[in-house]
């Protein structure tokens, strides 16, 4: 009777730290699942901006083509103020007012043609940094997905713990029971003889 007793109590104890673990585990389950919606948050977040990133390299393509249509502008204008110092010098004294038209046209071009250059530099260099944006955004989107594979496989390893922690606990509390029972039964049964 006092070994069953004794099984009893050791089984109670086992099923009692069965529980606790069981506990542990399923803050642990909780924490994994926490961790597993910020991870699919993240991933909405990045996979939302590196859209952005296309859309604005995108709209970086076009500013390239207003600026080569004012680099044309610039050119034509150019061009025209030439023409314009060839007219006014073959009209002598009377072209001169149209001499100075012309010089602050080709003035304004060269001006021009030095804004769209700088201008295209800038453009350049965002286009560059976005490029850069977007792969490092690919390569934390590649992260994310690999911790989210991993969290999945975290919360699925812990489901499967709980089970068996719980059944483990089940089975002691059996256990303890039968015990009780069978040491109830031998001292029931020795006060008999």
């Amino acid at each position: 009777a006092a070994s069953m007793v004794k099984v009893s109590r050791d089984a109670d104890a086992s099923a009692s730290s069965a529980r606790r673990v069981l506990d542990h585990v399923r803050e642990g389950e909780s924490a994994v699942n926490a961790a597993h919606e910020g991870m699919a948050r993240i991933d909405a977040a990045v996979g939302e901006t590196a859209a952005k990133m296309r859309l604005l390299d995108k709209r970086s393509r076009e500013v390239f083509e207003v600026i080569d249509f004012i680099q044309e502008i610039a050119s034509q204008s150019e061009l025209l103020s030439l023409n314009a110092a060839i007219q006014a010098a073959h009209a002598g004294e009377a072209g001169r007012g149209f001499s100075v038209v012309a010089d602050e046209i080709r003035r304004l071009a060269e001006r021009s043609r030095k804004a769209t250059r700088d201008v295209s530099g800038i453009v350049e260099g965002i286009i560059e940094e976005i490029r850069a944006a977007i792969e490092a955004m690919g390569i934390a989107l590649s992260e994310v997905l690999a911790e989210r594979e991993l969290s999945d496989r975290a919360r699925g390893a812990l489901g499967e713990i709980g089970e068996l922690v719980d059944d483990s606990a089940t089975r002691a509390s059996q256990i303890s029971f039968a015990s009780q029972e069978q040491a109830q039964q031998e001292d029931g049964g020795g006060d008999g003889l």
